[in-house]
């Protein structure tokens, strides 16, 4: 009779433990958007979370998606009703535009088995170009000048010194051949060519950047000259 009595309530208690769960609740939105942020800076976040469900909750590890992003996760196990953090570094350095990384936490035990946070952000370069190449297509043999223009952006916290601006591109002048750019500020550079020939004449616009950082940013030039539509 006791052994039936054991069994009988072995059987029930099974039955209650299974209705009980360990339950990770996300407090922080499941996409984090960090708004826009500037080439090779470090962006900082924190996911937070709770254990809502019954039993206590131990996380198995937390994964991101790239080397470039890391999750500090300070304590495993949580008690029913408990939070936690987890800090989560992203360096934006070589990355530009709308870009997308994914922080996966994974459980010991509980459904879902995992959750997944995407964090987002909008990099702009430090040296923003727009246009990124010029194009000039179909113009005329006999065409006395052809303009383009494109503006350069300082996204830097400091001066951007640009002390040359050259081209490979015969009859090409430019507006300018060195400037110095505040934080912030923008600058039109304008281009005027001259053809000299039929044909393609492809080239490239380098601007060489002493400071803050020495480096040559390139604008690549597209030229198709095509015979007078005038005979």
């Amino acid at each position: 009779m006791l052994h039936k009595f054991v069994i009988t309530s072995l059987i029930i208690l099974s039955f209650t433990l299974s209705g009980l769960s360990q339950e990770l609740e996300l407090l922080t939105p499941q996409v984090m958007d960090m708004g826009i942020v500037t080439q090779d800076s470090v962006v900082h976040s924190v996911i937070q979370f709770r254990n809502s469900g019954e039993l206590p909750l131990k996380i198995k590890r937390v994964q991101t998606s790239c080397g470039c992003t890391a999750a500090e996760l300070n304590q495993l196990d949580y008690q029913p009703g408990e939070s936690g953090e987890i800090e989560i570094q992203f360096n934006t350095k070589g990355f530009s535009g709308v870009v997308r990384k994914y922080i996966t936490i994974y459980l010991e035990d509980g459904s879902p088995s995992s959750s997944r946070v995407v964090l987002q952000a909008n990099i702009k370069t430090n040296i923003e170009i727009k246009p990124a190449y010029l194009d000039l297509q179909n113009i005329d043999i006999k065409s006395e000048e052809n303009g383009r223009s494109f503006l350069v952006t300082n996204n830097f916290n400091e001066p951007l010194v640009i002390k040359e601006i050259l081209t490979n591109i015969e009859n090409l002048e430019i507006s300018y051949k060195q400037i110095t750019l505040n934080p912030g500020a923008s600058e039109e550079i304008t281009i005027t060519y001259k053809p000299m020939r039929v044909g393609r004449s492809d080239g490239y616009i380098d601007l060489k950047i002493e400071n803050p950082v020495e480096t040559v940013k390139r604008i690549p030039v597209f030229i198709y000259v095509k015979k007078s539509d005038q005979g």
